[in-house]
């Protein structure tokens, strides 16, 4: 559980810098430390929403991609790492958005992750090829600018209002986090929930 957010913040903010400035890049270094920094700040920021360190209505973010369908009679398996580009369908990519928590479990539990890059002649990296072990059958194309943009909400988010409230009987909790008070419907939702016969 993490007890202090702010410096878990502060280094997503860097992370985010560091990111963008190594897939601009075409270095031999450079997919450790792309894999490296994606990988922990994906699981710094899932953490964070476990921790309910962020504001409630960060949950229903969502991050631009795009996705690729399994290509007819394809079964992936523990290799389709590493040639991926034969199980999918490149050439017809499907606009879509991804919540942000189901962004952050693909890749906290990749099976697929790659570079995807502008062209042939130009190296810099413009988007990661994802996807889990939950969702095999489908690969998501996450752009590097969507990624950090996430990173940077997170990192800068801050909360003056915490609102608690524990069911008497079980000691569940709820909470809301914002500014000000909670809007009626997440008031309503708290009220309901104390009413809740746990027995």
């Amino acid at each position: 559980m993490i007890v202090e957010s702010w410096p878990w913040k502060q280094q997503l903010l860097k992370d985010a810098d560091l990111i963008d400035r190594w897939a601009s890049k075409a270095s031999t270094r450079r997919s450790f430390h792309l894999e490296k920094k994606v990988f922990l700040s994906a699981y710094a920021m899932r953490k964070l929403f476990d921790a309910e360190k962020l504001t409630s209505q960060l949950a229903d973010l969502n991050v631009k991609a795009e996705r690729f369908s399994l290509l007819p009679s394809k079964q992936p398996d523990w290799w389709t790492r590493f040639n991926f580009f034969e199980y999918f369908d490149l050439n017809a990519p499907e606009k879509c958005t991804v919540g942000v928590r189901q962004l952050l479990n693909l890749f906290i539990h990749s099976k697929v992750f790659a570079e995807a890059v502008c062209s042939e002649l130009d190296l810099r990296v413009a988007a990661f090829f994802v996807n889990s072990d939950l969702t095999k059958d489908t690969l998501w194309q996450i752009p590097v600018s969507e990624f950090t943009r996430l990173m940077r909400i997170v990192g800068n988010d801050d909360f003056p209002t915490f609102k608690l409230i524990i069911h008497p009987t079980t000691r569940e909790h709820r909470s809301w986090r914002g500014e000000g008070d909670p809007p009626p419907h997440i008031t309503a939702r708290l009220e309901r929930f104390l009413k809740e016969d746990k027995t």
